[in-house]
């Protein structure tokens, strides 16, 4: 089923049982959960060869370090990624987001342990 280029129109088609599978953002998960009443598994997409050497395809990708930038500002754009990144920061961004954490620590945290369901069943990545 051809649900066009909205994927919040896939998330419909799978909830009302039209689809029994979509390809979608981690993003899409706090919609699912949301008015799914069914049981379902997220799994990521198939990689693109080995495991060492390949990942899934990440949208929204923070570009911090480019020509034409200083030392300082190359370091200061490290330092907010490695702030975005942290297991405190992912944790909370999945929880209000629905987007599937990108630190493996975020599982660990007493939040995350809480949280019985967990709407990223698949390990986030490293």
């Amino acid at each position: 089923m051809d649900t066009g280029e909205d994927g919040s129109n896939a998330v419909t088609a799978f909830q009302q049982g039209k689809v029994a599978m979509m390809f979608n953002s981690s993003g899409a998960a706090g919609k699912v959960k949301e008015g799914a009443d069914f049981r379902y598994r997220a799994l990521p997409y198939p990689l693109s060869g080995p495991a060492a050497t390949s990942g899934p395809v990440v949208g929204g990708a923070l570009w911090v370090n480019g020509p034409g930038h200083s030392a300082a500002e190359q370091a200061a754009s490290w330092q907010v990624a490695a702030f975005l990144a942290s297991p405190a920061s992912q944790e909370e961004f999945s929880r209000a987001t629905g987007y599937a954490p990108i630190n493996k620590k975020v599982d660990a945290l007493p939040g995350q342990q809480r949280n019985s369901g967990h709407i990223c069943p698949w390990p986030p990545m490293s």
